[in-house]
């Protein structure tokens, strides 16, 4: 499973409206209640966590290293199950093979003997979803969106680390899902090849409309690309605070990040990431709370 998601924010904190997501949006509803997980006694990672996103949210969740993002996405998609509390999309609890449910890892993780459109046909054949020509078509129809068409034929290792990205995130619309996970996908990229994905990735939002929860350690890519930041801090505290991105869409490289509230906003997360650090440094670490993933 190959896919992306977006949430909300701490029960306590006041909630904005979402006034960005795409006009049609297919996304789905999420809600994390009084979620805590351990990977084993005494070694707390999350306590009491909840969040919720609507339907075709984008959300950005970022955080310093070890604070636990990617165990957040594992109990979130379903690869880990938590302790306490309830993970639900569309009020059904979550399980990776939820057809609602997509993901897209840091690494493209592509089949190297496979060509780029069977590589997208893949997870339709293992699901037994249509029939070959059907596949075919729609892995096609996947590949054009991302602007791959002409490549359909090729073997992975033909192409750049961007595209074969750019085939990854077919792999995971092609299922079409409705809320979508993104674990640091351009994490290894070059800048220019970057932006162009983030600027890619908000024309495919705008015209499918997932919700969508993006993991990056890029304080101007989370700004660029979400309606909210969603902050983590330090196990077990989870999530930090939030920050309501109030740009307005659509988004542009060369004109949303010259804007003036661009600059302040990423100054806000800046400063909110520098105080996760600071107070993690005055107390002391309690046993069985090491930094994680």
């Amino acid at each position: 499973m190959y896919y992306m998601l977006a949430l909300q924010t701490r029960p306590h904190e006041a909630s904005t409206p979402h006034a960005a997501a795409p006009a049609a949006s297919r996304g789905a509803s999420f809600v994390v209640d009084g979620m805590q997980f351990a990977y084993r006694p005494g070694k707390d990672i999350f306590r009491n966590v909840s969040l919720k996103a609507a339907p075709g949210e984008f959300v950005a969740l970022l955080g310093p290293s070890g604070c636990g993002k990617s165990t957040l996405l594992n109990l979130l998609s379903g690869f880990l199950a938590p302790n306490a509390g309830v993970v639900t999309i569309d009020g059904r609890a979550v399980r990776p093979e939820l057809d609602e449910l997509g993901y897209v890892f840091q690494a493209p993780n592509l089949f190297p003997w496979l060509s780029v459109q069977e590589n997208v046909r893949f997870g339709l054949r293992m699901a037994g979803r249509l029939g070959r020509d059907e596949q075919k078509r729609k892995a096609l129809h996947y590949l054009d969106l991302v602007d791959l068409a002409d490549v359909a034929d090729e073997l992975p290792n033909r192409l750049s680390g961007g595209m074969q990205q750019r085939v990854a995130l077919a792999r995971a619309l092609v299922l079409e899902p409705r809320l979508l996970l993104m674990d640091e996908p351009f994490a290894a990229l070059d800048a220019i090849t970057r932006g162009a994905m983030n600027e890619e990735l908000l024309r495919l939002w705008s015209t499918l409309g997932q919700t969508i929860l993006f993991i990056t350690h890029d304080v101007e890519e989370a700004v660029f690309l979400a309606d909210r930041v969603i902050i983590l801090g330090f196990p077990p505290d989870g999530i930090d605070s939030e920050v309501v991105v109030d740009l307005p869409r659509p988004r542009e490289r060369r004109r949303s990040r010259t804007l003036p509230r661009f600059a302040e906003l990423c100054d806000v997360l800046l400063q909110r990431i520098a105080g996760v650090m600071e107070s993690r440094s005055r107390r002391p670490l309690a046993p069985g709370t090491e930094p994680v993933q």
